[in-house]
């Protein structure tokens, strides 16, 4: 057991910078350990030597003793004093004998430009606190559509959520090609009809959230408009695009016009095969070519869709508490 001479600490505090006067004496005790001036088994000083000796409360080493103590880099003998633990957090702390070593290479280039040690322990703490915000992003997202809807999908996600999903296109998930970014993904999303195929490539760690997509409020406006049993076509990039687009409207309440679908290629093969519709809703990504037969008398409208709001909240809440699991581990 060995006990420093004159049991003082070299340690000093400031009631002029923006840290508590505790924090201050907690963290200078554990770079004390960290850097080897205090070894497992060293006597502290008497919580009233301390006291004295920083000028500050008695109460105030007190409770920075029991912190630590608490913590597991300092333990208590009754009768003797305080010492350093000879615990697993303290030879853990001893390893970052480096990043302190760093810590002091760091402030002696920032003094020479005239930071103070206040500002510099400040800085560094933003700086810390922005690294690791941007560290709690490395949560992984996955979107699994169609691949004619992935690049709006993904514009939209990460405007509203500001993540940067992976995305998986459902035909390359089918053929088995896709599920490894899948099987690193911590939240999986998706459309309603394409669950079925997804709980088929996710474990049950996995979670999965269906994502809800309604008609922009100009197509829902103009399709609402619309007489009773007007011909609507929706024409898809295949045939399951038109049935989704066809599927979506249905969804958001548009029953009264009756419903066709097609393929712009078929469409352009055979210009008339939507003569009888008066409106047209056309998928993205299909260029205006490739519908130019289609006669004047059919209205082409683009479909513009967008995320229902509630999702949208559901979505952020769940991200915010896989976050959290996160930090914690």
């Amino acid at each position: 057991m060995v006990f420093l001479e004159s049991n003082a600490l070299p340690i000093s505090v400031d009631p002029r910078v923006p840290i508590t006067i505790n924090s201050q004496i907690a963290e200078q005790i554990k770079l004390l350990i960290a850097i080897g001036v205090l070894h497992a088994n060293d006597a502290l000083p008497t919580v009233t030597q301390l006291a004295k000796q920083l000028s500050v409360n008695h109460n105030t080493i007190a409770a920075v003793y029991n912190d630590l103590i608490v913590a597991g880099y300092l333990m208590a003998q009754r009768g003797k004093g305080t010492f350093v633990a000879n615990t697993q957090a303290v030879q853990s702390i001893v390893t970052y004998r480096q990043v302190y070593e760093l810590l002091e290479q760091n402030f002696t280039s920032a003094s020479g430009l005239g930071m103070t040690a206040s500002a510099f322990g400040s800085a560094a703490y933003a700086q810390a606190v922005m690294v690791s915000q941007r560290q709690v992003q490395t949560i992984k997202v996955a979107f699994v559509d169609r691949l004619q809807h992935l690049p709006k999908m993904h514009g939209v996600l990460k405007s509203e959520l500001g993540i940067e999903p992976d995305l998986i296109d459902l035909a390359v998930l089918e053929g088995k090609a896709g599920a490894g970014k899948l099987d690193e993904a911590d939240l999986v999303i998706t459309l309603a009809q394409h669950l079925e195929t997804v709980d088929n490539f996710v474990s049950d760690d996995q979670e999965v959230i269906i994502l809800d997509i309604k008609p922009s409020l100009l197509l829902l406006a103009e399709v609402s408009a619309l007489p009773l049993h007007t011909e609507v076509a929706t024409i898809g990039n295949n045939a399951a695009e038109a049935e989704m687009i066809q599927q979506v409207l249905i969804d958001a309440g548009v029953t009264h016009v009756n419903y066709s679908t097609t393929t712009a290629k078929e469409v352009g093969q055979k210009p008339n095969s939507i003569a009888n519709a008066a409106v047209a809703i056309v998928a993205p990504e299909i260029p205006d070519s490739a519908l130019s037969g289609v006669s004047n008398s059919v209205k082409l409208v683009p479909f513009n869709i967008n995320i229902e709001q509630a999702n949208l909240l559901l979505i952020k809440a769940r991200l915010g508490t896989i976050k959290s699991a996160k930090n914690l581990t």
